[in-house]
């Protein structure tokens, strides 16, 4: 099933940016698979567990949480007991008790931190500037990993501005996380990167070296 998803043109074309890639395989995979695999044991579609999937990624961002308790994840989702057992066999949610509360988690973190990343996108569009700065900055202090999601978000959701983007970065001090790792996960297009390199350039070329050659022999 991965296998089908990773070859799906949209991947191969690279026609999709850097969060909406990411999320588009997971929801590709979670759809096939309950198509193929679980088809029989559900009463409801791929679809609708996808559906369930952002609703509880939504709840975390909402309440600045990486895990949900049980009655909260069982308030939010709309597949009912559908959802728990297929996500956890499938390997992407697992749970631990606490206080006597079964709390549950995205397995995969860097996924948890991109699906709330793509909440974040959808609750500050359109709100202005300084309100973006404030909610970005108080979601980085209560959601801890949160940094490289949320700068690739920030170029998947603002480029080919990217002097606008350089100003939200500096703003939520977000710029302090920005190194080349980060930015070979970006999207870029042709048309764009002469206007990328006159707004960030590197400071340290050979980590720049290091990060797209690793195994570049430097002695």
């Amino acid at each position: 099933m991965l296998c089908d998803v990773l070859s799906s043109k949209k991947i191969v074309d690279e026609t999709e940016n850097g969060i909406a890639s990411i999320t588009f395989i997971l929801e590709q995979y979670i759809k096939k698979t309950i198509g193929k695999v679980f088809k029989d044991h559900l009463t409801c579609q791929g679809v609708d567990v996808w559906k369930d999937t952002k609703r509880v990624a939504q709840w975390m961002y909402r309440n600045g949480e990486k895990r949900i308790d049980e009655n909260s994840l069982l308030s939010v989702i709309k597949t009912g007991e559908n959802f728990l057992p297929s996500m956890i066999q499938m390997g992407f949610m697992d749970c631990y008790e606490s206080d006597n509360k079964k709390q549950y988690y995205f397995v995969i973190d860097s996924l948890t931190d991109f699906l709330i990343a793509r909440s974040l996108f959808e609750d500050i569009r359109g709100k202005k500037y300084e309100e973006q700065i404030s909610i970005i900055k108080s979601k980085v202090e209560s959601l801890y990993n949160l940094e490289e999601a949320l700068i690739i978000a920030i170029f998947d959701n603002m480029s080919p501005d990217y002097e606008k983007i350089k100003d939200l970065l500096i703003g939520t001090e977000l710029i302090e996380d920005l190194d080349f790792n980060t930015l070979v996960k970006i999207h870029y297009k042709r048309e764009n990167i002469a206007t990328f390199l006159r707004m960030f350039k590197p400071i340290d070329h050979s980590t720049l070296l290091w990060v797209l050659f690793p195994k570049w022999d430097k002695e």
